[in-house]
């Protein structure tokens, strides 16, 4: 049989081989986690670059429609005056 300190190392090294799994597990689900952080902000980055693009575009269009009214406006009341002359 082997001496006592030989089987308390053996079981140690399984133990450390153990840990050295466990570490490794846990930098791989870590690393996971990071890509997705990293891929959550690009995303989340892009939502608020169209969602400013969404804001300058409705007032854009706004814009336009308030021109829109305003030239038919014009036009109507160009034509009232070319009809009364």
């Amino acid at each position: 049989m082997p001496p006592e300190s030989f089987q308390s190392s053996y079981r140690n090294s399984g133990k450390n081989r153990e840990d050295q799994e466990d570490v490794a597990e846990f930098e791989e689900e870590l690393a996971e986690i990071e890509r997705s952080l990293n891929t959550l902000k690009k995303r989340y980055t892009q939502v608020e670059r169209d969602q400013r693009q969404q804001a300058q575009l409705q007032e854009r269009r706004e814009q336009v429609r308030k021109d829109l009214r305003k030239t038919k406006s014009n036009q109507t009341n160009s034509n009232k005056t070319k009809t009364t002359n």
